[in-house]
């Protein structure tokens, strides 16, 4: 009577393991796996993120304004709140930098993520200098 069970109860419990290996292993097809990071959404230049309402994006958009920014540094604005293509592009983007937590205003310069005005401030301060010593 024990064999009747344990036999059962053996295979019950490989198909449970091998389930579970097979649901949790990513798939390998060759290729590199990742929901997130769509290599096509990633921008080349340098994007402003910023969302619609964002207190903080307002003031980096003053500063910009105040700095006549955009007549020196080439730029894109995106907007994130209202547009799902911007915040799918936005999450893939900081998906390269390792971040899993996003917000606005958000700056991607081609290869690096500046998050906040303290560092987007800083971002465009010196991209002008640099202009200036060109």
């Amino acid at each position: 009577m024990k064999k009747k069970i344990l036999i059962p109860s053996l295979l019950f419990l490989a198909v449970v393991i091998l389930a579970s290996f097979a649901l949790t292993k990513p798939a390998m097809n060759g290729e590199n796996v990742s929901a997130s990071t769509n290599v096509a959404s990633i921008p080349s230049g340098i994007v402003l993120f910023y969302g619609i309402g964002c207190p903080f994006c307002e003031q980096v958009d003053a500063y910009i304004e105040e700095q006549g920014i955009e007549e020196q540094v080439s730029f894109e604005r995106k907007e994130v709140y209202y547009n799902k293509d911007n915040s799918n592009e936005l999450s893939a983007v900081a998906s390269v930098c390792g971040l899993s937590t996003i917000g606005v205003p958000f700056l991607w310069d081609g290869e690096n993520c500046y998050v906040g005005m303290p560092d987007i401030v800083s971002f465009f301060d010196q991209k002008i200098i640099d202009i200036e010593n060109e």
